[in-house]
């Protein structure tokens, strides 16, 4: 299909036309995303108008790919033989370094939420493998970089414009005449009301967490917070802390992301033939929260989730370990906030010489254990779930 229409008045084809339209649209939002984020105060409410300026970034890509195969494909209608040769040039030059933004701008943008260990969700339908590995560094210099590039499309489209307008209201000649005035209208229609939608979701999210602020979601009952290991006397676990780890899974936006808790420490006895005096007491610093992005790692110690500065450690305490067909399952309570909850702690143990090596699993539900409420509550944004990883290498050694 020719990209010309009519000899007399060439025009470029509806399918350039509607890519072109629909990724103007699309970047006159993000614009306005930005500027409604930089003047919200509900961190929540930041996180959704980010994630869905993320999603409209990516499809801003999809859609820049579209339409550079669509003008490599097709000829695009000739301008006025009148024009001068500079005004070709420059009208040239534009149109590319256009096409470099809408490349440059949401490739920076999928690196930078790389590097901060933020996986890209496209409207929570799928997310996008991540390009970099986290790293705080080149994070901000990706920022830095992002924004700049914003900065430039910026000028770069207002030139476009203003050349549009010459064309049509001082040449008075066809340039602008060439993309429909009724796909524009259509279109920008289309990308209002999902704006619309977009900023109504997050708006109505961050206001439903009446239910959360009165423990209404709390459907684990709290245990005794005044558990105490009973004394054992199985030998203890010389725990490797080099080589084990506590780390956990969560979704954000639509995307998971992982953590680590590097500050830990538990008094483990274990025996298979022994299982009733078995007995782990893990004890972890709620400040040494790590998930390779500084803002998260402080949310994450503020009052609406751990409460670092009032409650420094979480307790997890087992009460009885039973075997399964799979391995071991382990009874327990975590002591969270000064509150303790009953949970389940799936788990193995294997031996490799003298060293033992446990690998255990926990699926725990953060609103049940109080933790992310307030406007946090929102489950659209923030998961309810959370997936504990655990793998410890340790010596057995008599006391």
């Amino acid at each position: 299909m020719s990209e010309t229409t009519s000899a007399r008045k060439p025009v470029y084809s509806r399918t350039a036309q509607y890519l072109h339209w629909a990724v103007a649209a699309m970047i006159v939002l993000q614009f306005v995303l930005i500027e409604i984020a930089e003047g919200t105060t509900s961190r929540i409410a930041v996180l959704g108008l980010f994630a869905n300026h993320k999603s409209v970034g990516m499809t801003i890509l999809m859609l820049a790919i579209l339409r550079l195969g669509w003008r490599l494909a097709n000829q695009p209608p000739k301008l006025p033989s009148e024009m001068p040769a500079w005004q070709v040039q420059v009208s040239a030059l534009t149109h590319w370094a256009l096409y470099a933004f809408l490349f440059a701008l949401p490739i920076s943008g999928w690196l930078m939420s790389s590097a901060a260990n933020y996986s890209v969700s496209w409207f929570g339908l799928f997310t996008w493998p991540d390009l970099v590995s986290p790293d705080e560094v080149l994070k901000d210099t990706l920022k830095t970089v992002h924004e700049l590039l914003g900065k430039a499309l910026f000028v770069i489209a207002l030139l476009h414009v203003l050349a549009a307008c010459k064309h049509h209201f001082l040449d008075k000649d066809d340039v602008l005449k060439r993309m429909s005035a009724a796909v524009p209208l259509v279109l920008f229609g289309l990308i209002i009301a999902g704006g619309t939608w977009a900023l109504g979701s997050v708006g109505q999210s961050s206001e439903s967490t009446d239910a959360t602020d009165s423990g209404a979601v709390a459907e684990t009952q709290p245990a005794s917070a005044d558990a105490v290991a009973e004394s054992s006397d199985l030998p203890l676990w010389r725990i490797d802390f080099n080589t084990s780890f506590i780390e956990f899974t969560a979704t954000q936006a639509g995307a998971p992301f992982t953590g680590e808790w590097a500050d830990w420490q538990a008094k483990m006895q274990f025996d298979e033939q022994d299982l009733a005096n078995s007995r782990f007491d893990v004890v972890i610093a709620t400040s040494g929260v790590s998930t390779d992005d500084t803002e998260r790692d402080e949310t994450l110690q503020d009052s609406d989730f751990f409460d670092a500065e009032n409650h420094p450690t979480v307790r997890f305490l087992t009460s009885e370990i039973t075997q399964t067909d799979e391995g071991y399952l382990a009874q327990a309570t975590l002591t969270v906030k000064g509150t303790a909850y009953p949970v389940e702690f799936v788990f193995d143990v294997a031996t490799d010489g003298e060293t033992r090596v446990l690998s255990g699993e926990a699926r725990l539900d953060r609103l049940a254990l109080g933790l992310g409420l307030g406007e946090w509550a929102d489950t659209e944004w923030v998961g309810q779930y959370v997936d504990v990883l655990v793998g410890v290498s340790a010596v057995v050694v008599a006391e």
